[in-house]
């Protein structure tokens, strides 16, 4: 029985041999660490992020230090930057003087330049024209156009236009400008909308249209940014009514 005992003994000692050398080599091991300024929160951090720069695994989360964070986040605010470029595209500005004359009656409107107009037909170069609406209230009232400028996405208009609009419905109407070019394939290929009076399309808009009702009998000169049919059909009811 004796013997039996001190045979398990004599062959559990290389085995505890073994486990005191693993302890040592796991204590020295987090001395190496702890002089490194590591601690077990970082070093899982580092093992997470390699995991997922080979994984690719985006929107996996963690929990680092306590707090939880996406992996997903900085490639989602990229993504939402990008789409954000994307749909910012310019679609030119447009130049126009207001002007209204009480005792006659009169509406007038010049339509001075244009600049940096989106171009339509790349192979065929720019021809860009605009087309004046008058809407009075929700119904379209008269239509007026300029002539075509061709080869051009900085078009020098200098033309004038007058409305007949009666003092009591000068509130109530609307001022739809749209430019349009003309290439082969289209004569009217629509670039860019503004509106201004009663449903105007905006900030800027409604700016020049306030100007026009304190300044009567003085020209208001304003640049404004085209906008795409979509958001003037979405926030302008007299942008419904035109063509």
């Amino acid at each position: 029985m004796f013997g039996s005992l001190g045979k398990r003994q004599a062959c559990d000692r290389p085995h505890k041999g073994a486990r005191d050398r693993l302890r040592a080599s796991e204590r020295e091991r987090e001395r190496d660490r702890e002089r490194n300024g590591y601690g077990e929160e970082e070093e899982e951090e580092e093992e997470e992020e390699e995991e997922g720069r080979a994984g690719g695994t985006r929107g996996r989360r963690r929990c680092v230090l306590g707090t939880e964070r996406s992996c997903a986040a900085p490639f989602r605010s990229r993504a939402a930057g990008m789409a954000y470029i994307q749909n910012e595209v310019e679609l030119g500005e447009l130049l126009l003087s207001l002007n209204y004359l009480p005792s006659a009656g009169r509406l007038n409107v010049d339509i001075i330049r244009a600049k940096q107009l989106l171009q339509t037909d790349m192979s065929q170069g720019s021809d860009p024209f605009v087309k004046i609406q008058l809407v009075n209230g929700l119904k379209l009232v008269k239509s007026k156009k300029t002539s075509c400028m061709r080869g051009t996405i900085d078009p020098y208009y200098n033309e004038s236009f007058s409305f007949r609009v009666a003092p009591d419905d000068l509130q109530d109407v609307s001022l739809v400008f749209t430019v349009y070019g003309h290439n082969m394939k289209s004569s009217n290929d629509f670039v860019g909308r503004v509106v201004i009076g009663q449903y105007s399309t905006g900030p800027p808009e409604t700016s020049h249209w306030r100007r026009l009702m304190t300044s009567h009998r003085t020209a208001v000169e304003q640049w404004h940014s085209l906008r795409s049919r979509a958001e003037c059909d979405r926030v302008s009811p007299a942008s419904l009514e035109v063509t």
